[in-house]
């Protein structure tokens, strides 16, 4: 991920954008989920619908949008950014599970196990036009 940035209110934002630059080729998809940080319950305040997968080329740069759907009122300062990458042939049919996943959250309590990768979300861009 080298960047990510909201769309709409800060408090209320109907999709999220991020740019993605892939190293390896195969099909590619992710989600997004907003939390109200620290509440005891973590109640979902939004989460991305629609995913749309596609298939990768070693190097790609490109900008995953996200739509949102908020499930609870509140402002969302915990937000999760999941990348899957499957192996695939050049057909696009699976040939195996999900190779690598780089989970990118506000803290990490979780360490990489050679599948799941972590890292630190980064502030949201600000220098986007949204």
């Amino acid at each position: 991920m080298k960047r990510w940035w909201l769309v709409g209110k800060p408090t209320d934002p109907t999709e999220i954008h991020v740019e993605v630059l892939v190293k390896d080729a195969g099909r590619f998809a992710a989600n997004i989920n907003g939390r109200k940080a620290n509440d005891q319950y973590a109640a979902t305040i939004f989460s991305s619908i629609d995913e749309d997968q596609r298939m990768v080329k070693a190097d790609e740069q490109f900008t995953q949008v996200f739509k949102l759907k908020k499930f609870n009122e509140g402002y969302a300062d915990d937000i999760e950014i999941a990348f899957y990458l499957f192996d695939t042939d050049t057909d696009g049919n699976k040939i195996g599970e999900v190779r690598i996943s780089k989970i990118f959250k506000k803290s990490i309590s979780t360490e990489d196990d050679g599948s799941f990768f972590y890292g630190l979300l980064p502030p949201a861009s600000t220098d986007t036009i949204h």
